[in-house]
């Protein structure tokens, strides 16, 4: 188990699972190609149940796009989407348990428990294309939002 502690509430990730990993080369990638790399990040939580008590469980899906386009151009040379659920359980918090809606901190310290495996994944499956030296930026809160759904990539399924 791995626990992260934000505000006085400890949550614990307890168990991890693969949901898809896709990825699709359009070209075959050369030592100087060049290019720009976008990187989306979404965050799943679950809109229920509305308070979390001590020794609660909940699980939240953590979703990277990796699409690498080809210098000077706007076509793509590669996408990769890996998507992970993680499950935890509320090891502390007050008598009152916590709310949910609305509770980035809470969200925010359980990905940050999932995002090191999604990114390894992702970082991983972008090497196996043969596309070098490109890796998931370090985990940072503030640069994305929570949504309810995850939203469509066009992203192709191999």
């Amino acid at each position: 188990m791995d626990y992260q502690s934000s505000d006085n509430v400890e949550v614990a990730l307890i168990q991890h699972q693969l949901l898809r990993c896709n990825a699709e080369a359009n070209i075959k990638p050369s030592p100087d190609m060049g290019g720009n790399v976008e990187i989306v990040i979404n965050l799943n939580t679950p809109k229920s149940p509305s308070i979390l008590n001590k020794n609660d469980s909940f699980s939240i899906s953590l979703q990277i796009g990796v699409i690498g386009k080809v210098k000077d151009s706007k076509d793509i040379a590669f996408n990769v989407l890996c998507e992970m659920e993680g499950s935890y359980r509320l090891i502390n918090c007050n008598d009152n348990g916590i709310t949910t809606k609305n509770n980035v901190n809470l969200w925010t310290s359980s990905a940050r428990q999932l995002f090191p495996l999604v990114a390894q994944f992702t970082t991983d499956l972008v090497s196996k294309l043969g596309f070098k030296n490109i890796s998931v930026p370090a985990f940072v809160p503030s640069e994305f939002l929570l949504q309810a759904k995850p939203s469509k990539k066009n992203l192709k399924k191999k």
